[in-house]
């Protein structure tokens, strides 16, 4: 995200889109969905299972019993932070929502690139989040100071920890 500095504009929270967190072939979709303070995201079930999802992060506990075909599923995400989220019933589906306090943002594309257009000059912190980022946040965070005239690139290499993969079970029981 990108946030500027002395910036006293307010987001009309009531003009915020609902944003998505489909739950589809046993997983959610998308993995990590960026959503701006006072978002309601809903949870549709689009599986032919019921599914329990959760969470007890500190900036957004909430649980939702979702039946099959179930699409009105909501809450709304009026904390910043990371949320994540887990289904009780089926292990394997996790995800984050990741609420920021700004209308800058965006999540990267398969490149790893994320365009974001129409800022005004000024100065702003430029945010950086991933599930997996290895360290302190705060190495993350990149000031920089935008001139109306120039086109500006920031390029950030940041290291992942390894993903972790659930174990497979040896043996019956």
């Amino acid at each position: 995200s990108l946030v500027k500095k002395n910036s006293n504009t307010e987001i009309n929270r009531s003009e915020l889109p609902t944003a998505m967190m489909t739950q589809k072939d046993i997983q959610f979709a998308p993995f990590v969905l960026p959503v701006v303070k006072g978002t309601t995201v809903k949870f549709p079930n689009l599986d032919t299972e019921r599914h329990y999802i959760y969470s007890a992060s500190k900036s957004k506990s909430f649980e939702l019993a979702i039946e099959v075909g179930e699409e009105d599923k909501s809450a709304v995400f009026d904390q910043v932070g990371t949320i994540h989220v887990i289904c009780a019933i089926h292990d394997n589906m996790k995800a984050y929502i990741h609420v920021v306090d700004t209308l800058n943002y965006g999540k990267s594309d398969a490149n790893g690139m994320i365009k974001l257009d129409g800022l005004d000059a000024g100065e702003y912190q430029a945010v950086i989040w991933h599930p997996r980022l290895k360290g302190n946040q705060k190495k993350y965070i990149q000031k920089i100071t935008l001139d109306p005239t120039a086109h500006t690139q920031l390029t950030f290499k940041i290291p992942l920890k390894r993903e972790r993969r659930p174990r497979k079970s040896k043996g019956n029981y």
